[in-house]
């Protein structure tokens, strides 16, 4: 019996503990109720929504562990539509952010220092999607190194002259603390937006002299 085929494994359902597919009913309490000496049939009796195979395919799930195999979860489609879905729920709450322009020379910019995903626009156009790493200052970090230079969208594509971000540019974001969705929301947001200015991590290719 493939006893991957009566067997899950959810993080919303029961903490991740391996359950009868289709049921909350965790492979522990049907391993319990054997242990105590209950029949299949008892078991059955008390779990209506179970079947024999699924005794049954605890049971093999057990044997595995018992011969100390690695025991491969298989990823349930539901965890992978449920992360998608809040992608693009995030998605759609990033774009739907104010957008603020960036200051004159001189004046503060006003961005928190949390980790987040952001949009850079100039006009109506979308110029960059970027994300905080690890940053203690995040968000305000990140756009503060874009308006000063100190990164490939301004050295690569504005000459270096981050001050041109002052002119008809805009950015807007949202805090976003979990590492994973940041990076998906990055890879999500930039095909959607398909932005003028990719950070492809090429490196400038040197002469002979170095340069």
């Amino acid at each position: 019996m493939n006893w991957t085929d009566h067997i899950t494994v959810d993080a919303n359902v029961c903490h991740g503990n391996a359950c009868i597919k289709g049921t909350r009913i965790m492979v522990s309490v049907v391993l319990d109720n054997l242990a105590a000496g209950l029949s299949i049939e008892d078991i059955l009796h008390s779990y209506p929504t179970l079947k024999r195979e699924s005794v049954l395919a605890a049971i093999s799930y057990a044997a595995d562990l018992a011969r100390e195999r690695i025991v491969s979860m298989p990823t349930t489609e539901l965890n992978m539509k449920s992360e998608k879905t809040t992608i693009q729920k995030l998605y759609k709450n990033l774009t739907s952010q104010k957008r603020f322009a960036f200051p004159e020379k001189g004046k503060p910019l006003n961005v928190p220092c949390t980790q987040g995903v952001y949009i850079i626009h100039k006009g109506n156009e979308v110029l960059h999607v970027g994300r905080t790493y690890d940053g203690k200052k995040g968000l305000h970090q990140r756009l503060c190194d874009h308006l000063y230079g100190a990164s490939s969208l301004i050295v690569k594509h504005l000459n270096g002259v981050g001050k041109k971000l002052r002119k008809g540019h805009t950015y807007q974001y949202l805090e976003v603390k979990c590492d994973r969705q940041r990076a998906l929301l990055e890879a999500y947001a930039t095909g959607i937006e398909c932005p003028e200015y990719l950070g492809l991590g090429k490196k400038k290719k040197r002469n002979s002299k170095g340069v």
